[in-house]
């Protein structure tokens, strides 16, 4: 679990690059850089979907509350 969270932490580090093609970023010959921005940007959609779907679902405060209480990483699992 840490080191998940751990591979999160890398990736994201190395997809603050705008562009996504990682210019300057000292890394930026390495295919691992573009790998992570992919990486990264795929887990936000994901999570950013799910909050989505879950807050159209709720019907009330207390139900849109809980839908970003749940982890990003039991969401990634759960599929």
């Amino acid at each position: 679990m840490r080191l998940l969270v751990f591979l999160f932490l890398i990736a994201f580090a190395f997809s603050q690059e705008p562009s996504g093609q990682c210019q300057s970023n000292p890394l930026k010959d390495k295919e691992y850089c573009r790998y992570f921005w992919v990486l990264c940007k795929n887990l936000g959609i994901k999570r950013l979907d799910a909050i989505k779907s879950c807050l159209e679902k709720s019907q009330s405060y207390d139900d849109g509350v809980k839908c970003f209480e749940r982890s990003w990483i039991e969401d990634l699992f759960s599929r």
